[in-house]
């Protein structure tokens, strides 16, 4: 019998307010439509779920009865979780994936990884080989070959530089790079035609306002407009809206890499917005930015850490959302009220808002089909 790709799924979480509930709950939904996906591809054969959740395992049960449940239990470290799922499973050729990752992945795209790898030897596929978040490889025990990385990110690069695996990146685009990391992200998955039923149905009853995401694309659309890109922009994501829009996109790129390289931790990010801010307050800065540009999706990571804060999960989600009510931070509550009242609209999120997030806008702006993963 042909090898088949074993799907491990790792689909944490936390509900200590409504906003990480409900990324939390977005996360879950997002997991059940990967496991409904999986057994529609006969080339993907054992389903492994790892879960902090006791009552979320049971709905897993009630919808795949065939998924085998981990329920993690104490301290939590990424790749030691992972290298023991893989060796407890006895997995030989796993494909992990984080529960908020690859939503817009489609059956063909699956079939054609789980088919690649079920079919390679010292192999390994994944999303993106610097930032991984999605990673098939073969053989499993190669992930006890590596040091255990603390997050995803480093996955794929460390089977290939410390087990020698063969990597092989799939093209960037919404399917290999959109995650669903802050509300923001929910925000686009709700609006584009890709997304999975669960999580379809789960968004729309969450009544989130789509306004935000119906102005971006509409400036998206217009010939002649700018469009800043500002964070952890890459040169592909920057090129992909001049070559599919017919607009100009400008990009303040600065800091990529600024978590792996320690540079987060040591305090050292700096970014020209951050500047401005601290000079001329955070209305000025959008004041500013509106004289340049029609659109502005911005990395507010980068911006927060350039001002020596990192306030809560709960925070940033409201500031994502653009709901400066409630925000404990000042700083953040300042910036979010500002960017919800700027002259032209204003999407905050994460590294994933101009990554995955930016190529979903793009193809709906477009009416562009969603494309496959497949290289």
């Amino acid at each position: 019998m042909p090898r088949r790709l074993e799907l491990v799924l790792m689909t944490g979480g936390d509900e200590t307010s409504p906003e990480e509930t409900m990324m939390t709950e977005a996360w879950r939904a997002a997991t059940l439509d990967w496991l409904d996906r999986a057994a529609r591809v006969d080339a993907v054969g054992r389903m492994v779920v790892a879960t902090n959740s006791e009552p979320f395992a049971e709905r897993i049960r009630a919808a795949h009865p065939d998924a085998e449940i981990a329920l993690d239990r104490g301290a939590f470290h990424f790749g030691q979780r992972l290298r023991d799922l893989v060796t407890e499973h006895g997995l030989a050729a796993p494909f992990y994936a984080g529960g908020g990752s690859g939503v817009f992945l489609a059956d063909d795209d699956l079939r054609w990884i789980a088919e690649t790898v079920a079919d390679g030897e010292n192999l390994l596929v994944a999303n993106n080989f610097y930032s991984s978040d999605l990673v098939a490889f073969t053989p499993g025990d190669a992930i006890r070959r590596i040091e255990p990385p603390d997050t995803d990110n480093d996955l794929a690069w460390r089977l290939a530089r410390q087990a020698g695996l063969e990597a092989l990146a799939l093209p960037p685009s919404a399917v290999s790079l959109f995650d669903l990391d802050t509300p923001m992200d929910l925000m686009i998955a709700m609006a584009h035609p890709a997304c999975p039923p669960r999580l379809r149905a789960y968004l729309h009853s969450l009544g989130l306002d789509p306004a935000p995401v119906m102005r971006a694309l509409e400036v998206l659309r217009k010939p002649g407009a700018r469009v800043l890109l500002a964070g952890r922009v890459g040169s592909a994501a920057r090129a992909y809206v001049e070559e599919h829009t017919p607009c100009t996109a400008l990009a303040l790129a600065e800091e990529r890499g600024m978590r792996a390289s320690g540079r987060m931790e040591r305090g050292e990010v700096r970014t020209v917005l951050g500047f401005f801010m601290r000079e001329r307050g955070p209305r000025e800065l959008f004041q500013a930015l509106a004289g340049v540009a029609d659109l502005v999706l911005l990395d507010s990571r980068v911006l927060l850490s350039h001002l020596g804060r990192w306030p809560t999960n709960t925070d940033r989600y409201r500031s994502d959302l653009l709901r400066p009510a409630g925000i404990a931070d000042p700083a953040l509550k300042a910036l979010t009220e500002a960017a919800a009242d700027a002259p032209i609209p204003v999407l905050l999120g994460g590294h994933s808002l101009v990554s995955g997030g930016l190529y979903a806008l793009v193809d709906m702006a477009q009416g562009m089909a969603v494309s496959n993963a497949e290289p």
